[in-house]
This record gives structure tokens, sequence and C-alpha cells, in this order.
């Protein structure tokens, strides 16, 4: 009786210390503007050509010679991200197809709390065409509300977010009617 009854408040306890860090949870929602976003550059120089970056450690969104991003917020150990990569490359492939968003629109991943080792990993085992950008201190993560992943986001240069979705990418002609829709009025 005694040792059902210690389990029984152990438990709550650790039920209880639990949910301040599931409470914490907020991601941006559209319409939000997130400030002051600063990445890490990536490493290969194919990625840094690919969004105009030359020497730079660190950049911003406003410094880049377009007006949107679509960003993909990813985990090293996400299952869903995982399943969902080849879905991805298939999605920057037709936006760099596409005659206005690849004019407009740069795509990248964040993976919050990856080294350079897991970056890398991702991006051969998903051949990933885009660019898997670091950010080791969770410092965008915690920008965006500290999300769960995969969580995609289209955010404007000046950070207005336009489009935030938590879970699996919708489905691909869907979501490409959406993103050239959020374009052509300008956000």
């Amino acid at each position: 009786m005694k040792r059902s009854f210690f389990c029984i408040i152990i438990f709550l306890l650790v039920f209880i210390l639990s949910m301040p860090a599931q409470a914490d949870k907020n991601p941006v929602k559209e319409g939000q503007v997130i400030a002051d976003l600063q990445f890490k550059a990536p490493y290969t120089e194919k990625e840094r050509q690919y969004m105009g970056l030359m020497e730079e450690e660190m950049f911003t969104l406003e410094k880049l010679d377009v007006d949107f991003f679509l960003i993909e917020v990813v985990g090293a150990y996400c299952p869903v991200c995982h399943a969902q990569s080849s879905e991805i490359n298939h999605l920057f492939n037709r936006i760099n197809r596409d005659e206005v968003l690849s004019e407009t629109m740069l795509m990248f991943s964040v993976s919050p709390g990856s080294t350079s080792m897991e970056i890398e990993y991702l991006r051969d085992t998903w051949k990933a065409p885009y660019p898997i950008l670091e950010d080791y201190e969770y410092d965008f993560h915690a920008a965006i509300g500290s999300p769960d992943t995969p969580f995609t986001l289209i955010v404007r240069s000046d950070g207005l977010v336009l489009y935030a979705h938590l879970g699996r990418i919708p489905e691909l002609s869907i979501f490409m009617e959406k993103i050239r829709n959020i374009v052509s009025q300008g956000g």
C-alpha cells in the first residue's frame, strides 16, 4: 500500500514539474513580427551562393536580396522531419523552378540544438538541396516561441510572419498554391 502511494506521489510530482516546460511553448503566429533575426551562415560554398552570402559568419533576412523566406524548423532526431524530407526536397525544387518564386523567395531549414556534425548528417541523409542552418544555442528557436518540429514559416524580410504551421507540410500542390497566393499579395 505504501509503495503504490509513494509511486503515485512520484508520478504526480514528475507530471506537475514537467508542465511549465510545455506551457512555455508559444509558437509565433501569422501576423506577428519576429525582430532582429540573426542566423549563422551556412558552411558550404554552394549554400552561401544560393543565399547570396560571401564571407559573412552571421546574417539577417533584411540583408538578403529577396522579400520572402520559407523556413523549415527541423529536429535532428525528429521522426516526422526525417519522414517528410523528400517532400521538402520536392518543395525546394518546385520553388526554384517557379518563375516568380525563384526570384522572390529563399528556402532554408534551421535545426535547433544541432551540432555541425548533425547538420552534415541531415544534409547527407536527406540529400538536401537547400541550406540547413545551425541554431546550436536555440536562439532562433526561442525567438519563434520554441515550437515542436517540424514547424514551417513563411516570413517577409522585415520579420512579419505570413504563415506558420506545426507538423507535416500540407499536400505539395495545395501548399505551392498557398505560397504563390502569399507572394502575389505581397504578404
